[in-house]
């Protein structure tokens, strides 16, 4: 495009919204960027941000992740429920730690994860999660 006002949105296209639904008590809508590893919660009323974690870009986060195993890669259909509660589909191309640069890499692995958002310390515990191996992954 050369230097104009479009090269900005080409460049958008890769964060990849893959998903935006309503928080249980319809107070939040919830979007998941795919590419860059994003869950925001953002307020109905006023559109101002109530929570942002990322696996990718720690620094634009609201909470911190306990430990690298816990972060979530190329997420799709995050929930968000009154008790703090995030929960989504984890596909995890990218996952550093299975060397996950395709779905055809047999460390890698998809997962249905739940985190309570700590508001005081500022922490994303990992509550619950369900993996699948490579040989059931939706990839």
């Amino acid at each position: 495009f050369g230097d104009t006002a479009l090269d900005g949105i080409y460049s958008m296209r890769y964060i990849h919204a893959s998903s935006v639904c309503m928080s249980d008590d319809g107070s939040l809508y919830v979007v998941t960027f795919r590419d860059t590893a994003i869950v925001v919660g953002i307020y109905k009323s006023n559109h101002t941000q109530r929570f942002l974690l990322s696996s990718l870009i720690p620094d634009i986060a609201t909470h911190e992740f306990q430990n690298q195993y816990h972060k979530f890669y190329t997420p799709h259909d995050a929930s968000f429920y009154g008790n703090n509660t995030v929960c989504l589909m984890d596909d995890g191309l990218g996952r550093p730690e299975g060397s996950c640069s395709s779905d055809e890499v047999k460390t890698c692995m998809s997962r249905a994860v739940c985190y309570t958002l700590n508001d005081k310390t500022k922490v994303v515990d990992l509550d619950w999660e369900f993996e699948y191996t490579h040989e059931f992954n939706g990839g």
